[in-house]
C-alpha cells in the first residue's frame, strides 16, 4: 500500500538514492498515532437547513459495550522501513457463536488482543474474549474469516497472520474451533490450515463442486523493494518465488486441507490485498479474482472445471486499478449479472491530490503495458458486467472513482430501496506519499544530516477522512450521501462489515479503526421510513452448510431479477454477515437457486417463498433452461473485409506534454459505394501512416476482393481520415476523395496533410487526379461533404478540418470548394463569411435540408464547441443563432434523422461520453487556456476547473513544470502549488490574453427539433454513455416504424493520467416513442465492440445486411443483421 508514488516520479536524481531516502520517510513518518477523529471531510461538509432524517446513528462504546481499539507500536522487528504493510489495519467478523440468532462480533488487533463481543440484544454487547480463549496475543494478525470448518453447526474463527518474523511458526494461521460452550480451541495444524505464509486473508469456497469447502489463502510478498520494478517482476521466474509469499489453494479432502496450488495452476507471488470468489465467465464454476497492490496487475483465475485454473484477466478487463486494495461483488443494477468494485487511493480533494499524487511517466506507463503488466490507473474501478464475460469499467460515470486511501468496499441495501449502495472505509495514519515531505528529506540527506524522529514527523501531514457512503441512485449512478445518512465524522478506518445486529430489518455497519475506537452505526431506516429488509438464510450441502457460493436469482412480479450470493469473506480483511437481505417490498414470484455443487432448484409456491430459510436438503433439483435471447446482430467469425489497421508509433506527448489526448490516432474510417456499376456495394478502408488504404470490391458470390493497390500504395505516407465517394468529374461514376490528417505531420511533413482525389475510370480503377485539381491546403482534416452548393448540377465539397498539428487546441480553417469542371477552387469567403471565419476543431458534419427550402444546410460538430448549423439560402451559408451554450463538448459525430416522425430533422450527436474524470457541467465547466505562458515560442495548454469560487489547475505541479519550468521557480513546493488558483500560477494578464475554450457537457444524445430552430437535447441512456460515440447508424432495428440507432466508439489515446476511453462495447438504442429511449443489453443487441472503434458502415450482400466496424490498430469486424420476429 505504501510508497506508491515512487515509480511515478520523473526526476534526474539517482533512483536508488530516491528509493532509500523516501523509504526512510515512510518508515519514520507514520510512527505517531492519528489525531482524534471528529473533523468533517472536506469532500462533504456542507450543511443544509432542511436535511432528511439520517439513516445511521453512531452508537458510542459506552452504550454498546464494544470497547475495541486497534493501535500499533513499532520496534526493530516491525517498522515501516522493513514492513510496508504495518499500517494496513485489521479486520473484524460477524458470527453467531452461540446460535441464539443474534449476531456477535469478533475484532482483530494487529499486535494486541483480539476481542469477541457477544450480542445480548438491543445493540448491547458483552466482552467474552478471555473466557472464550480467542485473544490471539501472539504474532501479527490481519484478516479473519468465520466458517464452520468441521460442519458441526457452530461458527469457528480462522485468523490470517503475517509479520516480519524469521521463524515461520510465528506466522502460522490460527483456527479457533467452537466447542459449543462459548469456548474455543486452536486447531489449525489438525486441519492442515496452519499456513505459514505472509497471510492477508482467507476465502472459503467450493471450487471443485464436490459439496465441501476449499480454501484460497492470500499471502503477500515481503520484498517491498521490488514492488515497482518492472523488469524485475517481468524477468522473475516462478522457481524464484519465496514459498511463504505465494497465495495457496487448499482442497478439502475428507475434512483435512491439502495444498494443491501447483497442480491447480495457482502459482503467483504478489502483494494481494483482497479477493473475490465468483463466477466471472458465468459458466457455473467459481473463479478467483485477486486485487494486487503495487505494480503487479490483478489476477483473474478462470476455473477450467477440471481442478485447474488459468490466469486470464487481460481477456476480461480493459483496464484496472493500479494499487488495488479492497474489492466487492454485487449486482448493482439488478440486470442478472454480478459487478466488481476495486478500490485504489486517488484523492477527490484538489489540495490533497496535488500534494500527494506524483505524475505518471509516459515512458513508464508505456513500458508497463508493453511488458504485459496491463493498463493500470490510480482510480477505483467498477467493472460493469454485461454478461458473457464482458466487462466495462464505469467507475467515473458511476461517481465512485476517487475515495482517497480506501480499504473496505461493501455493497449493501442500506436505505432499503432494492438497490445495492456502497460503503467505503479509508484513511492512513500519515500522508506518507506527501511530495514535499519526500523532497525535504531528500534535501536534508543530501546535506549529510541525520534526521531525528521528531523532525521527520513534523514533515508529514495527517488527516482523518470520512468513510464515503454512496447511495445507489438508479442502478448505475451513485451519490455521495454522508451528510444525508448521518455519517459526517472522519476516521482512519480499515475493516468493515454489515449485519442486522438488532434483528429489526435493516443493516448496521461496523468498522475497525486504527488509533480510534471502533465504530458502530445503527441503521434507523425501519424506525424512520418503516421499510424493512427480509433475511433469507441458506443452508448448503453437508460439507458446506453455510452455503458459501450459493446464488439466488429472485424474480419479482414487475419483471425484475435480483441476484444475490452467499459469501463469507467480505469487507477488507473481514467476514461479513453471510445471510441474504432483500427489500421486503419486493413481490417475489420465484427464486432460482444455484447451489455450490452446480445443482439447481426453484422455489415457486407461496409457502416455500415465505420461508426464511432455503435448505439444500429440502431442494428438488431440476435443470433450469436459460431463455435464449437472439440478438439483432450476430458476429461473423471471419470478417468479410480482410483488413487490419496498423497504427504507426508516434508519441504526441513529447512535444505537447499537457495534451489531453492524442491527435495521431483518429483513423480508420470506412466508406461504401458501387464503384464499378454492377449494383453491388463496395468499400474503401483508410490506412494509417505508411499503410495504404484499401478498396474492396464485392463479387457476385457475396465476397469482397481487394482491388489493385498500386495507386493507393503511392500515397501510403499519408494518414487517411474520412473518405467520400462522389462524382467529381461528371462522368456518372463514383470518384474518391480521401481526407488526410493526424497530429504528427508538423516536422517538415505538412505536405502529407494535403487531401487526395482519385478519379474512377468507370470500372472501379482509380488514378490520382492532377495536382491542380485541388487547392494546396494543408491541415489536419476530418471529412469531406459533397453537395451542389452553387446549384450548377455538379458536386462541390465542404472540407471540415480538425487540428493544426503540434498546436492543440488550435482549429484548422475549413473550406468550401466549388467544382469548376472537375477542378476544385477554394471559394469559402464568398460562399460563407461565417464559415470562413470558423477555425475550430471540427470532427464531423452533414449536409441536410433542415428548413426544406430545397438547399442543403451544413451541420458541424467538434471539440471544445457546441453543434453549429449554417443555413443555406441558395446563395450563401449563414451561421444560425442557436440556444446551445450548455452543449459545449468534445463532439465526435452527428447524424440526421426524424426521430419522432413529426416531419422535421432531428440529430443524433455523439460525444466523448460521461465515463471520464473531468465531469464538466454547465455550472462547472472544464476550461482550456492556450498561450505561450513561459515565452519560449511554444504554445502551452492549461486545463482548469472551478471549485465554485476560483479556477484551479487540473494538471499537477510536476507535469505542468515539465512544459513550463517557471512553475518550479514560482512554487518551490507542492503545498504552495496545491493551494494556488489559476491566476496565482499564470497571472490574470496572461490568462486574459489566452485562447480560452470550455466544455460543459460530455453526454451523447439527441437534438430534438421542436421547430423554429429550437432544439431540445435528450441524453442517451446511461448504458450508452460508457465511452465515445464515434459513429452512429440510423436504422429501424426492431421494425416498429421508429428510427433506432446503433452506436460505436472508444478512444484509447488519452494521456496516461486520464483513464483511456475503452468501456463502450457498442449499443443499440431503441426508440420507444414520446422521447423515450432504451439501450439494449449486449446480449439483446448482439454487439461486443471491445476495441478502439472508429467507424460503422452497413453493406448489403446477397440480400443480407451486414454491419462493418473499423477500429484503430485492429481488424475490421463484421456483424450480420438477424431476422427476428
Amino acid at each position: 500500500m505504501v510508497m506508491r508514488g515512487v515509480m511515478l516520479r520523473e526526476c534526474s536524481t539517482n533512483c536508488k538514492q530516491l528509493f532509500f531516502t523516501f523509504s526512510v520517510i515512510l518508515m519514520l513518518g507514520v510512527i505517531s498515532a492519528c489525531g482524534s477523529g471528529g473533523g468533517e471531510s472536506e469532500l462533504e461538509s456542507k450543511t443544509s437547513a432542511t436535511l432528511p432524517e439520517p439513516i445511521f446513528k453512531e452508537i458510542s462504546f459506552t452504550q454498546s459495550g464494544i470497547n475495541f481499539l486497534n493501535t500499533i507500536r513499532e520496534d526493530e522487528t516491525h517498522n515501516f522501513f522493513n514492513y510496508n504493510y504495518i499500517y494496513n489495519g485489521s479486520g473484524l467478523a460477524i458470527g453467531d457463536f452461540n446460535n441464539d440468532d443474534l449476531k456477535d462480533i469478533y475484532f482483530v488487533s494487529n499486535q494486541s488482543k483480539n476481542k469477541l463481543f457477544l450480542n445480548k440484544g438491543n445493540l448491547k454487547f458483552q466482552n467474552i474474549t478471555d473466557s472464550a480463549g480467542v485473544a490471539a496475543l501472539k504474532g501479527w494478525k490481519n484478516g479473519v474469516t468465520v466458517v464452520d470448518i468441521n460442519q458441526d453447526g457452530l461458527d469457528d474463527i480462522y485468523l490470517s497472520r503475517s509479520g516480519r518474523y524469521e521463524d515461520p511458526d510465528q506466522r502460522a494461521n490460527f483456527l479457533y474451533i467452537n466447542n459449543g460452550d462459548l469456548t474455543f480451541t486452536e486447531s489449525a495444524a489438525q486441519y492442515g490450515l496452519a499456513d505459514k505464509g505472509y497471510g492477508i486473508q482467507a476465502y472459503f469456497f467450493d471450487y471443485d463442486r464436490d459439496g465441501d469447502l476449499d480454501l484460497y489463502q492470500m499471502n503477500h510478498r515481503l520484498d517491498f523493494n521490488n514492488k515497482n520494478t518492472i523488469m524485475f517482476l517481468r524477468n522473475e521466474k516462478p522457481e524464484d518465488y519465496d514459498a511463504y509469499s505465494r497465495d495457496r489453494l487448499y482442497e478439502n479432502k475428507g475434512g483435512r486441507f491439502v495444498d494443491v496450488s501447483n497442480n491447480a495452476g495457482i502459482f503467483n507471488s504478489a502483494w494481494g490485498l483482497s479477493a473475490v470468489m465468483g463466477d466471472f465467465n458465468e459458466d457455473g464454476w467459481e473463479d478467483i479474482y485477486v486485487a494486487n497492490d503495487y505494480l503487479t496487475p490483478d489476477f483473474l483465475y478462470i476455473n477450467n472445471q477440471d481442478g485447474t485454473f488459468t490466469e486470464s484477466i487481460q481477456d476480461y478487463f480493459q483496464h484496472m486499478s493500479f494499487f488495488s486494495m479492497g474489492s466487492d461483488w454485487a449486482d448493482i443494477d439488478n440486470n442478472g449479472h454480478f459487478d466488481l468494485v476495486t478500490l485504489d487511493m486517488a484523492p477527490e480533494d484538489h489540495v490533497r491530490s496535488k500534494r500527494l499524487m506524483a505524475s505518471m511517466s509516459n515512458e513508464f506507463f508505456r513500458t508497463m503495458v508493453d511488458e504485459g503488466l496491463q493498463h493500470q490507473y490510480m482510480i477505483n474501478t467498477l467493472q460493469y458486467n454485461h454478461g458473457g464475460g464482458n466487462y466495462s469499467e464505469v467507475s467515473q460515470v458511476s461517481g465512485i472513482d476517487k475515495t482517497d486511501w480506501s480499504w473496505t468496499a461493501l455493497f449493501g441495501d442500506y436505505d432499503v430501496d432494492g438497490l445495492k449502495d456502497l460503503y467505503v472505509t479509508n484513511g492512513i495514519r500519515k500522508d506518507i506519499t506527501d511530495n514535499d515531505a519526500a523532497a525535504s528529506t531528500d534535501s536534508l540527506y543530501a546535506l549529510g544530516k541525520q534526521l531525528a524522529l521528531g523532525q521527520v514527523l513534523k514533515l508529514l501531514p495527517s488527516q482523518n477522512l470520512q468513510n464515503p457512503a454512496f447511495k445507489n441512485v438508479d442502478g448505475l449512478k451513485f451519490k455521495r450521501s454522508n451528510i444525508d445518512w448521518g455519517m459526517k465524522r472522519a476516521f482512519n478506518s480499515n475493516g468493515a462489515v454489515y449485519s442486522d445486529l438488532d434483528n429489526d430489518g435493516d443493516l448496521e455497519i461496523i468498522t475497525n479503526n486504527m488509533d480510534l475506537m471502533c465504530t458502530l452505526y445503527q441503521n434507523l431506516t425501519v424506525e424512520n421510513k418503516n421499510k424493512k429488509l427480509r433475511r433469507i438464510d441458506v443452508k448448503g450441502p453437508k460439507g458446506n452448510r453455510e452455503g458459501f457460493g450459493t446464488t439466488l436469482r429472485i424474480k419479482t412480479s414487475d419483471g425484475k431479477e435480483v441476484l444475490e450470493k452467499v459469501r463469507g469473506s467480505r469487507g477488507y480483511l473481514s467476514s461479513s454477515d453471510p445471510a441474504i437481505y432483500v427489500a421486503e417490498s419486493l413481490d417475489i414470484q420465484e427464486i432460482e437457486v444455484t447451489w455450490p455443487t452446480g445443482q439447481t432448484s426453484v422455489l415457486k409456491s407461496a409457502e416455500d417463498l415465505a420461508k426464511g430459510t432455503i435448505d439444500f436438503e429440502d431442494a428438488v433439483f431440476q435443470n433450469i433452461k436459460k431463455d435464449q435471447v437472439q440478438g439483432y446482430l450476430t458476429k461473423v467469425d471471419k470478417s468479410i473485409i480482410d483488413f487490419k489497421h496498423e497504427e504507426n508509433q508516434f508519441d504526441d506527448f513529447i512535444k505537447e506534454i499537457l495534451l489531453p489526448h492524442r491527435q495521431s490516432e483518429h483513423g480508420p474510417f470506412i466508406s461504401k459505394s458501387d464503384v464499378n456499376g454492377d449494383g453491388l456495394e463496395d468499400v474503401y478502408v483508410g490506412g494509417a501512416r505508411d499503410q495504404s488504404g484499401s478498396l474492396f470490391v464485392q463479387t457476385t458470390d457475396g465476397k469482397y476482393s481487394k482491388s489493385s493497390q498500386a495507386t493507393f500504395l503511392k500515397d501510403r505516407a499519408h494518414e487517411d481520415m474520412n473518405a467520400t465517394f462522389f462524382d467529381a468529374d461528371g462522368d456518372k461514376d463514383m470518384d474518391l476523395y480521401v481526407v488526410s490528417g493526424s497530429g504528427e505531420f508538423y516536422q517538415g511533413n505538412s505536405r502529407l496533410l494535403r487531401d487526395r482525389l482519385y478519379l474512377n475510370d468507370g470500372k472501379g480503377n482509380y488514378s490520382r487526379a492532377a495536382a491542380d485539381a485541388l487547392p494546396n491546403d494543408q491541415a489536419g482534416g476530418s471529412k469531406a461533404l459533397p453537395s451542389d452548393i452553387d446549384g450548377d448540377g455538379d458536386q462541390d465539397l465542404i472540407i471540415i478540418n480538425r487540428n493544426v498539428p503540434g498546436e492543440y487546441p488550435k482549429g484548422a480553417k475549413s473550406f468550401i470548394y466549388i467544382n469548376e469542371g472537375g477542378r476544385f477552387v477554394d471559394d469559402t469567403k464568398n460562399v460563407s463569411t461565417d464559415f470562413y471565419e470558423t477555425s475550430q476543431m471540427l470532427t464531423d458534419g452533414v449536409m441536410i435540408d433542415i428548413d426544406q427550402n430545397g438547399f442543403e444546410d451544413l451541420v458541424v460538430v467538434g471539440e471544445w464547441m457546441s453543434p453549429k448549423i449554417f443555413m443555406n439560402d441558395g446563395g450563401e451559408f449563414e451561421e444560425e443563432e442557436l440556444d446551445m451554450d450548455n452543449l459545449k463538448g468534445w463532439w465526435q459525430s452527428v447524424k440526421p434523422t426524424d426521430i419522432d416522425n413529426d416531419g422535421d430533422i432531428d440529430f443524433v450527436v455523439g460525444n466523448i461520453g460521461l465515463n471520464n474524470k473531468f465531469h464538466p457541467k454547465p455550472d462547472s465547466p472544464l476550461y482550456l487556456f492556450y498561450n505561450d505562458f513561459d515565452e519560449n515560442g511554444i504554445g502551452d495548454i492549461v486545463l482548469s476547473k472551478s471549485n465554485g469560487d476560483e479556477l484551479l489547475p487540473v494538471r499537477g505541479r510536476e507535469c505542468s513544470s515539465q512544459q513550463m519550468p517557471f512553475i518550479l521557480e514560482k512554487f518551490d513546493n507542492y503545498e504552495k502549488f496545491a493551494n494556488a488558483d489559476l491566476t496565482a500560477i499564470y497571472s490574470e494578464e496572461r490568462l486574459d490574453a489566452s485562447l480560452k475554450l470550455e466544455v460543459n457537457n460530455f453526454a451523447s444524445g439527441i437534438l430534438i427539433n421542436n421547430g423554429d430552430m429550437n432544439f431540445e437535447f435528450k441524453e442517451l441512456p446511461s448504458l450508452s454513455q460508457f465511452g465515445a460515440v464515434r459513429d452512429v447508424i440510423i436504422k429501424d432495428v426492431n421494425k416498429d416504424g421508429l428510427m433506432d440507432f446503433i452506436c460505436g466508439g472508444n478512444f484509447y489515446g488519452s494521456e496516461v493520467e486520464t483513464v483511456r476511453y475503452d468501456s463502450n462495447f457498442g449499443s443499440i438504442v431503441i426508440n420507444k416513442g414520446n422521447g423515450n429511449f432504451e439501450t439494449l443489453s449486449l446480449e439483446a443487441s448482439g454487439l461486443v465492440l471491445n476495441s478502439d472503434v472508429r467507424d460503422l458502415e452497413t453493406v448489403t450482400i446477397q440480400n443480407e445486411e451486414y454491419l462493418l466496424v473499423t477500429s484503430n490498430n485492429d481488424e475490421v469486424r463484421s456483424y450480420k443483421f438477424s431476422k427476428r420476429p
